[in-house]
């Protein structure tokens, strides 16, 4: 209800009588009582359902089976007959609702039927007609006077169907939800220009108006601005749509909350949806680079473009960055190289940008400018090439670091801090009674044997070693003299030192014999062991000291948590029955320094540590997997390893760690252009300076984060280029540069990002980097 005055010459202006005292009825404002204005209805006193939507949706007293908030029949629902059954004050047929006009109903009994006059709207006070302003927007229905009667005779009722179109027509479809603020109901609106015309009937006193009902099923809607007596669009069965995107929402909603996943089909009998036939994150297509940029498979962008200015970023709301995979499994012998003369490798001196295939030669092609930073360089006298009449090198068809985004340079003594190193594996194998007992230690010597072809055909420089320990340390020497291995036992684990430490280390080629005799007896050597203790935090020290002069893979096999000497860990899984759930978070982290410091020596020596555990039921992984973490390496866990379930699986990951292309003592740095920086990296390496990744070891399976950031001044063009330059040494003791290079549009229209979004690689992209921030914080 509402608080407005209503006198007399208010009844004379609108044609209603002055309303009869009593308590307002449910449904809207009392009879007679106009309610107040609806923003953007554009007619003063029309009614405004939002304000009475709690009151309608409870019954009305002494009417029965009203409409309740869906329950009973919808107040216009048709009658058993096919005619629509119109709800009155004094119950279904009759008259009609205050301000409502409705068609003659053959048996109503409701009087001589009333006639509706085109145009006509509320008498002016003085009683003089004023003409009618075109409406600019639709209007909703207004209460109006009730004339005279119509002279003649009563027309004939029309068929119920068409009896149903005519009342759609005449006063349109209820609205299918309230008016918002600024904006008008376009759904039963009048045509533009004119009023809705409709005859009204004076309210019976005492009794409140209805609100507008549901829609009839089935019945069609009129749209806005169409003509008055043009047929209504025909609609399906259930709830009409709405205008705008609100209705396109609604039904996405509707159809996806009546899908049936159950491949049997529903009780309906309507097929139902299988759920493998659903797109997967893993199927999805990259979208393809523009042209001369490197394969997606390389460098794949979270969005396919890239924002002019911070603004358009921060409307975006996503993260913008790429995913970089330097090297790929099976490509080491499918990417170009790219010889050059005695002068070198051709770079930008300013930004140190390599040559690639978006540099613009200018001054006969004794010139190049930089893609990325926009500044002309000299061409080296043996790099020199004419251009033809396009401005293109005549020579561009040879040089694939011209014509491929992804190349490959052979480096010189420039880019070498030392002799490039050869392969080296050394293994550290936890003899302990857990892991014979479960079978680990046999699985994983038979695994190491099964390779040892594998590493050997690779180089003939590689190397190799072995620890074992449980509660003390055993070295073995392993040189080519001898016909047996010598095993040394270190009791020391606060201090551990390695005994000839030149003999553990030993050429694969040259000791196979030793190394076949070690992988022989070490298995029956622990085969009765008591032991339950795990010194895995001195075993990593002493591996440290025997390769730190060469650097390379350094893989530990862990059975239990470490118990002794530095490193040792406590099971810390007793707080979560604690009620002090601020402490829970701590569990996510790692609850000593000692492997992080350890990790941050290793890498600094070019060692890369792979870690295997089979702990249970607690390990600590939180703990040792910063030894992975910072040193580009790999963490895999087998709980309650048995070789039925595990066996299969922990040979073949291992195996494919061993046989696989590896990259040694690696760096990486990703290059763009100006106007945009790298801020910030997901993934396993340590960070040397602002953008340079050490890498001690990197293979095709590992994938790096890049996000991407305005510098300070805006972009100036509208393309933009990303460089990764991967630094490494082969197996073959070559240092060599692999360089991949793109180009990317850079937009002003935020549609335009949407569109370019690529779904896997932002899943891809987000998935680890936020799992990584939630680790240390509390859920």
């Amino acid at each position: 209800s509402h608080a407005h005055s209503f006198t007399s010459v208010d009844a004379a202006m609108y044609g209603a009588p002055p309303p009869v005292p009593g308590p307002p009825q449910y449904g809207g404002p009392p009879a007679g009582v106009l309610a107040p204005n609806v923003p953007g209805a554009g007619v003063p006193g029309a009614y405004n359902p939002a304000q009475n939507q709690q009151q309608f949706q409870q019954p009305m007293p002494g009417l029965p089976g009203a409409h309740a908030g869906g329950m009973g029949p919808p107040p216009h629902a048709p009658a058993p007959g096919g005619a629509p059954r119109m709800i009155t004050p004094m119950g279904y047929g009759g008259a009609p609702p205050v301000g409502v006009g409705a068609p003659p109903v053959p048996g109503a009994g409701a009087g001589p039927p009333t006639r509706s006059t085109p145009g006509a709207g509320p008498p002016p006070m003085g009683g003089a007609p004023v003409p009618m302003m075109p409406s600019a927007v639709p209007t909703a229905p207004t209460m109006m006077s009730a004339g005279p009667p119509p002279t003649g005779p009563p027309p004939r009722a029309p068929p119920p169907m068409q009896q149903q179109q005519q009342q759609q027509q005449q006063f349109g479809a209820p609205p299918t939800s309230p008016a918002m603020p600024g904006m008008a109901s376009a759904v039963g609106a009048p045509p533009m220009g004119g009023q809705m015309p409709m005859t009204t009937q004076a309210p019976v006193p005492g009794m409140g108006q209805m609100p507008p009902g549901p829609p009839v099923p089935g019945m069609g809607q009129m749209p806005p601005g169409a003509p008055m007596g043009a047929p209504a669009p025909a609609q399906g069965m259930g709830y009409p749509q709405a205008p705008g995107p609100y209705g396109q929402s609604m039904s996405f909603v509707e159809d996806f909350a009546s899908l049936n996943l159950a491949p049997g089909g529903g009780p309906g009998g309507e097929p139902g949806m299988d759920p493998a036939t659903f797109p997967r994150p893993g199927d999805d297509q990259p979208r393809p680079n523009m042209e001369l940029s490197c394969d997606p498979k390389y460098m794949r962008l979270t969005c396919g473009v890239l924002p002019a200015n911070p603004s358009l970023k921060t409307r975006f709301s996503m993260p913008i960055g790429c995913i970089v995979q330097p090297l790929c499994p099976g490509d080491e012998h499918v990417v170009k190289t790219a010889h050059f003369g005695s002068s070198g490798i051709v770079r930008c001196r300013r930004c140190r940008t390599y040559i690639n295939p978006f540099v613009q030669f200018t001054d006969g092609g004794r010139r190049f400018r930089c893609n990325v930073c926009a500044l002309p360089n000299e061409v080296p006298v043996d790099y020199f090439c004419t251009l033809d009449a396009n401005g293109v090198r005549r020579d561009i068809a040879e040089r694939p670091e011209l014509n491929s985004g992804t190349v490959e340079f052979l480096a010189s003594q420039e880019y070498m801090v030392r002799p490039p190193m050869p392969p080296a594996y050394f293994f550290v194998l936890d003899v302990s009674h857990t892991s014979v007992n479960s079978g680990f230690l046999k699985k994983t010597v038979e695994t190491i044997r099964a390779s040892l072809d594998a590493l050997e055909k690779k180089s003939e420089r590689t190397q190799i070693g072995f620890l074992t320990y449980d509660s003390t340390l055993h070295f073995y020497s392993l040189k080519a003299n001898q016909s047996q291995p010598q095993m040394m036992v270190v009791a020391e684990l606060d201090d551990p030192f390695c005994p000839m430490p030149d003999d553990l280390l030993v050429n694969l080629a040259e000791s196979r014999t030793v190394i076949d005799a070690f992988l022989d007896m070490v298995c029956t050597s622990f085969a009765q062991t008591q032991n339950m203790e795990s010194a895995m935090g001195p075993a990593i020290q002493a591996a440290f000291m025997a390769m730190s002069h060469v650097g390379g893979k350094l893989l530990v096999f862990q059975s239990c948590l470490p118990t002794l000497g530095s490193g040792r860990l406590v099971n810390r899984d007793d707080t979560r029955a604690s009620t002090d759930a601020t402490r829970e978070h701590l569990l996510r982290g790692p609850v000593d320094g000692f492997f992080k410091k350890m990790s941050a020596e290793c890498s600094r020596q070019q060692i890369c540590i792979d870690l295997y555990s089979i702990a249970a039921p607690y390990s600590d992984l939180a703990s040792m997997a910063v030894l992975c973490k910072y040193t580009g390496g790999e963490l895999r866990h087998y709980p309650g390893f048995t070789l039925e379930k595990d066996g299969f699986k922990f040979e073949k990951e291992l195996r494919n760690n061993l046989e696989r292309f590896t990259a040694w003592e690696a760096v990486c740095r990703v290059r763009c252009s100006r106007g945009f920086r790298i801020c910030a990296f997901n993934g396993h390496f340590f960070i040397r300076s602002m953008d340079l990744l050490a890498l001690p070891a990197t293979d095709g399976d590992k994938a790096y984060g890049v996000h991407i950031a305005h510098d300070e001044v805006v972009p100036s063009t509208n393309i933009s280029y990303l460089q990764c330059a991967l630094l490494y040494t082969s197996a073959e003791g070559e240092r060599r540069i692999r360089v991949h290079t793109m180009a990317v549009p850079v937009v002003t229209d935020i549609a335009e990002m949407y569109r370019a979004v690529d779904g896997g690689a932002m899943g891809a992209f987000m998935a680890p980097f936020w799992a990584a921030r939630s680790l240390p914080v509390r859920l």
